[in-house]
C-alpha cells in the first residue's frame, strides 16, 4: 500500500468506517466497519436475497443493494443533508453487529 492509502484507512478507521470490495465486479464502497458482518447476517443468518448498507464515499454518499444471488450491487446516491440522517440511523444499528455471527453446522447425521 501507498503511504497515502494507508493515511486514508487510518482517518476511515477513526470513523468506524471501512473499505469493502466485492469481486468479481470490483464494487469499491467506504462502508461502517461492521457492514460485513451485517452483509453475513442477512444473507447467510436471514436467507435474504438482498443486503441493504450506506456508501460513506464523500463524493457519492448513498445507499447500497447487494444482491445475494450474484453478488452484484447498485446504489441510489443522495444530497449529503439527506445522507446525514440515513447514516446516524445506520450507526447505531451497526452496533448489533460488532461480532461475527456464527451460524450452526448443517448436521445429516
Amino acid at each position: 500500500m501507498k503511504k497515502e492509502e494507508i493515511e486514508y484507512l487510518k482517518e476511515l478507521h477513526k470513523q468506524d468506517l471501512t473499505i469493502l470490495t466485492f469481486q468479481p465486479y470490483g464494487h469499491r464502497f467506504v462502508v461502517h466497519k461492521n457492514t460485513q458482518n451485517k452483509i453475513s447476517h442477512d444473507i447467510v443468518g436471514k436467507g435474504k436475497k438482498i443486503s441493504e448498507f450506506l456508501d460513506y464515499l464523500k463524493e457519492e454518499p448513498g445507499r447500497v443493494h447487494l444482491y445475494a444471488e450474484n453478488f452484484y450491487a447498485n446504489k441510489h446516491v443522495f444530497p449529503p443533508d439527506q445522507f446525514q440522517d440515513l447514516a446516524n440511523v445506520e450507526r447505531e444499528e451497526m452496533k448489533q453487529y460488532s461480532e461475527k455471527t456464527e451460524f450452526p453446522e448443517n448436521s445429516n447425521s
